[in-house]
């Protein structure tokens, strides 16, 4: 699953689009990723319409899957009611990689990741990364890890009845 914001650049729509027919889920990550503009000055849900038709323009499809920047936790009331309107759906995450603190160091985000995983047993995990070289770098032994600790890596799709999002509303 790939969530992009203000990086949807021209060069980009092909990767996106092939990202698509390739069978992944592509997400919203807002315009600007300024936390100030989307939750304090409510320009969340114009961001997330403008992104959505820019996505759908380019798969074909509507796009209304978001993973928030800094997660949903910073919504207000009014922004949970204006996503449902719109039939978004908030995916938010249960285990921070961290890769973001662990520059220059991937084995640091995988062992990170892998001693995160201990605490799962009985929901699945949903595991936050960023677009780094560093994060590239760690994915093949990411990819190890959650092998070794019993799980299996499957795709998301918006269809499924899976909910995971900080404000616990299923309706999300």
């Amino acid at each position: 699953m790939f969530f992009v914001g203000n990086n949807i650049k021209d060069e980009y729509k092909a990767d996106i689009k092939q990202a698509v027919q390739d069978g992944n889920s592509i997400g919203m990550h807002s315009m600007s990723h300024d936390a100030n503009k989307l939750y304090k000055q409510s320009q969340f849900i114009p961001e997330m319409e403008q992104e959505s038709k820019l996505l759908s323009d380019i798969v074909g499809k509507k796009v209304g899957l978001i993973r928030a920047p800094y997660g949903s936790t910073y919504l207000n009331n009014d922004q949970v009611q204006k996503a449902k309107a719109d039939k978004f759906r908030l995916l938010d995450w249960n285990i921070d990689s961290n890769d973001w603190k662990h520059k220059g160091k991937p084995q640091e985000t995988v062992s990170f990741v892998s001693q995160e995983l201990d605490g799962f047993h009985k929901i699945s995990p949903v595991i936050l990364v960023h677009e780094t070289e560093d994060t590239l770098d760690a994915i093949p032994a990411l990819v190890k890890a959650i092998r070794a600790k019993g799980f299996v890596l499957e795709p998301y799709f918006e269809d499924n009845d899976f909910h995971l999002n900080f404000k616990k509303d299923p309706d999300l």
